[in-house]
């Protein structure tokens, strides 16, 4: 089952250059999957409120073909590419009426928010969905695993507003792509996101954390960010720039 959501680029959706921002590109494909989960009878909100349950996105890959402008209308397509254990592989591809502006895949846990830990995803659920084998990229998010350990060029601190957690009280995952973003514009000012990302959501940061860091290596052809509060890294993400 392939879902389908219009979306037309807001005026909030762009920057000074009237170009998506790429925190709005994330947040819109988090809605197609939300969308996904309601069409095959599984709503965010009954998963939340009733079974104190939701889906943590843990891992995603994009590659920024051309970034859509302000009034673009658009397509984000969403489909599932497999559940098994506690892993969900899920697709994403975002177009207008005439070329693929975007392809992403990603990974997904289910999170059990009362006992706060992970949940292996049931039968019924994995079910729910029509599994479909094509991929958007095919890349295999499983195995990458980045390195923590790599050469910090500059740090940013940046301080959480209220807006940057979810429902959940954590960030939300369309945040960490801001953040990058504030740092990468702060740091080196004009930068593109046309090109390759990956992003490992590795902790949780809660509503009680006030400042987040961002590590930015060295500026090459493969770059390595990651985002901390103090000693504990909570993301890390490798960028190849068209």
């Amino acid at each position: 089952m392939r879902v389908d959501l219009p979306w037309t680029v807001s005026y909030l959706d762009v920057d000074e250059s009237f170009q998506l921002k790429p925190m709005a590109l994330v947040r819109q494909m988090e809605e197609a999957a939300i969308r996904h989960t309601d069409l095959v009878g599984l709503s965010a909100r009954d998963l939340y409120q009733e079974q104190g349950l939701a889906w943590m996105m843990y891992k995603i890959g994009l590659k920024i073909l051309s970034l859509p402008a302000y009034g673009q209308e658009l397509t984000v397509t969403t489909w599932s590419k497999g559940i098994k254990g506690f892993r969900a592989l899920r697709e994403f591809q975002i177009r207008d009426r005439d070329r693929v502006l975007a392809r992403a895949t990603s990974l997904w846990l289910l999170y059990d928010l009362r006992a706060e830990r992970l949940k292996r995803i049931p039968g019924e659920m994995a079910e729910a969905y029509e599994i479909e084998a094509a991929h958007a990229l095919d890349w295999d998010l499983a195995q990458w695993k980045p390195d923590a350990d790599f050469p910090c060029q500059t740090t940013l601190p940046v301080t959480t507003r209220t807006s940057d957690f979810d429902l959940y009280g954590h960030v939300n995952h369309a945040v960490y792509i801001d953040y990058i973003d504030t740092a990468l514009a702060t740091t080196r000012g004009h930068h593109t996101w046309e090109g390759e990302v990956k992003i490992a959501f590795l902790r949780q940061i809660p509503r009680q954390v006030k400042r987040v860091d961002v590590l930015i290596g060295p500026e090459q052809e493969t770059e390595m960010i990651g985002i901390s509060t103090q000693d504990t890294v909570c993301a890390l993400a490798e960028r190849k720039t068209a």
